[in-house]
């Protein structure tokens, strides 16, 4: 039986909160029908106006298409519910040229606060670069001898009880 388009949004519409998850997946009418009946109280005047089995059998349709399983089914099935308004694409269009202008501000200071940290860090770092290279001479110097290693390890390995 085929039923209005304006009778299978109503049905969308809806149900669409109800019919997500999981429950987009059914396809047996007792089932739908258990949860229509689970969510009698809100689906009331939907279910007055239209009635349960013409409820049921649009719902029914709409799980077979997979309406409730994809967004992009639903645009198909219902272009003019996600078609946006002149208005609001003006609004968009304002925001993204205001997230642009922000961005771009705040890259123009970073850029700006990087260059004078550079300045003021190139007569820093010729000091400390001296200082680790002081460091590391002192530090290596610290460091036991490989040879010297060799031969402690050589003379305990020699002088173990059970060898």
């Amino acid at each position: 039986m085929s039923h209005s388009q304006a009778d299978k949004r109503r049905v969308y519409l809806t149900c669409r909160a109800i019919f997500a998850g999981n429950n987009a997946q059914l396809r047996r009418q007792k089932k739908i029908r258990d949860l229509v009946d689970e969510h009698k109280a809100s689906l009331g005047p939907l279910i007055r106006d239209l009635g349960d089995n013409k409820v049921i059998d649009i719902l029914k349709f709409l799980l077979e298409q997979g309406i409730f399983q994809s967004q992009v089914k639903a645009k198909i099935g219902f272009p003019e519910l996600f078609q946006s308004s002149p208005a609001r694409d003006v609004q968009r269009a304002a925001s993204e040229n205001d997230a642009a202008r922000s961005t771009a501000e705040a890259l123009e200071e970073i850029a700006s606060l990087e260059e004078k940290d550079n300045e003021t860090d190139e007569d820093e770092v010729v000091q400390p670069v001296k200082e680790v290279s002081e460091m590391t001479e002192v530090a290596t110097s610290k460091l036991p001898n490989r040879s010297k290693f060799r031969e402690t390890h050589r003379d305990l390995r020699a002088h173990r009880p059970d060898a």
